[in-house]
């Protein structure tokens, strides 16, 4: 058996790729700013350089681990090192941190506190500031990059989109698109998974809260919230409630008090048309396989990498489509708002691609501050039945479409798969371009575990749900 000392203890070697893993078997967390368990090592943070026998530092994330290995994880060198590591972070990282929106939930800022870093030596270096782009929903903040390249890696492994990658050299490189084009001109699909993967505040969401304000301060307007299911867990578990707590009837009932006239829960809708028109399709023996259209960051992919694949798009609304267009057959006048837990969606509606009766797309995360902001929380309210919709017969969804499908087949002898990420998904339309795709429906959700780890979720939660290391 082989076998690793680590600070003076044996721990077994079993398959572990490199000598983090093994220190973090140890019960050992040493810190790091660019690993991630689901992306390649990059060593560029050195956070997590350990002490070898010989006194040498090497990176724990890229260093592989064998037989009689000697490594340390505390010496006074390695302390040294990492809390001038931080300082140089620091020394060139905004440090707004009170009007951050990834405050108190930033690794950075977590490590300088844990490293006791209470003094910067450093001048602050800062970048010009970034104009943004006005056509699309992520902003990205130089003065917050410590250049870890988890959101590069993550766009180019996870989503085979390389919408990002590093500009320039030395102390002059930051990140961006290719000639520093808008990221509206390039082929990312929102997904927002590199805000996810950033450690710090340099990636971030669009805040759209004043305009839902404006809407539910309009006494002309009746406004409509239609809930995505898959939102309701992750803020229940901000607000530290447990399973079986009724997280959705709480939810209601803060929607309510927010100022919403009418709210809609969207989860049982609109997966019947999407199970029939496959269904018909395959009776009739049309084009196969037929792709779900419900993830938009998955529609975009399609249009801009593979519009050659359009037609075997299915046509059916999404569930907020569906819905919303159901309350728009009020003929009142409305301001339909989906609390949801994807960017790309509101990314699409940007674009005037999100459905015609939809106004307005808020992520759990911005609820989450609006219900905060209002001095609310859902462990303290009384739960609330949502409002009814006809055609809505209570009925619960199944876990993912292509359960649904084969569910409704039944002996058909249909093939159904759920593919998670873009570079899962785009290994699947090589097959079906090469006449062997082995499916009849296939599902794909452009995030890793399907929408309930979209990054409007708080990313704590995310994290929690793909169980990624970071």
């Amino acid at each position: 058996m082989a076998y690793m000392i680590i600070n003076g203890r044996q721990i077994e070697l079993d398959g572990e790729k490199n000598v983090l893993a093994v220190i973090r078997k140890a019960g050992i967390d040493i810190p790091t700013f660019c690993y991630d368990t689901d992306l390649s090592p990059y060593g560029a943070c050195r956070l997590c350089l350990v002490e070898n026998e010989r006194g040498g530092m090497i990176a724990a994330c890229s260093e592989v681990p064998f037989d009689g290995m000697v490594v340390k994880t505390n010496t006074e060198k390695l302390r040294k090192h990492r809390k001038l590591i931080l300082e140089l972070l620091l020394g060139s990282h905004c440090r707004d941190c009170l009007t951050c929106k990834r405050s108190e939930k930033c690794k950075l800022q977590e490590l300088a506190i844990r490293f006791g870093v209470d003094t910067i030596r450093f001048p602050h270096i800062a970048w010009p500031d970034n104009a943004g782009d006005p056509d699309h929903i992520i902003e990205i903040d130089r003065n917050k990059c410590v250049l870890c390249s988890s959101c590069i890696r993550t766009c180019d492994e996870r989503q085979n989109t390389g919408a990002l990658n590093f500009v320039g050299r030395g102390s002059h490189m930051y990140v961006s698109t290719a000639f520093d084009k808008p990221l509206s001109e390039t082929y990312c699909t929102g997904c927002g998974q590199c805000s996810v993967s950033c450690p710090t505040g340099a990636i971030t969401v669009k805040d759209e809260a004043e305009k839902l304000w404006k809407a539910i301060d309009d006494d002309g307007l009746r406004t409509v919230a239609l809930v995505d299911p898959q939102v309701v867990s992750a803020i229940g578990a901000e607000f530290g409630l447990a399973a079986g707590e009724d997280a959705p009837g709480r939810l209601v009932s803060a929607l309510r008090r927010i100022g919403f006239d009418e709210v809609y829960d969207i989860s049982a809708m609109a997966e019947e048309a999407e199970v029939s028109a496959f269904l018909d399709r395959f009776d009739e023996q049309g084009k196969l396989p037929l792709f779900s259209s419900w993830c938009p960051a998955w529609r975009k992919y399609v249009c801009d990498r593979h519009p050659d694949l359009q037609s075997y798009l299915s046509a059916s609304d999404t569930p907020a489509r569906a819905v919303g267009a159901a309350a728009a057959a009020s003929g009142k006048e409305l301001f339909i708002t989906v609390i949801g837990p994807c960017t790309a969606h509101k990314l699409e509606l940007l674009k005037g691609r999100g459905g015609q009766d939809i106004n307005l797309i808020i992520t759990a995360l911005e609820l989450v501050r609006i219900i905060k902001g209002m001095g609310l929380s859902l462990d303290r309210m009384a739960p609330e039945a949502p409002d009814a919709l006809p055609g809505d017969d209570g009925a619960a969804p199944r876990a993912s479409l292509s359960e649904a499908v084969l569910c409704a087949a039944g002996d058909r002898g249909v093939r159904a798969v759920t593919v998670y990420g873009l570079a899962n998904a785009e290994e699947i339309v090589k097959q079906v371009m090469a006449g062997d795709g082995g499916y009849d429906f296939i599902e794909v959700l452009a995030c890793p575990r399907g929408c309930e780890t979209g990054a409007g979720q708080p990313r704590v939660f995310v994290k929690q749900r793909t169980q990624t290391e970071i």
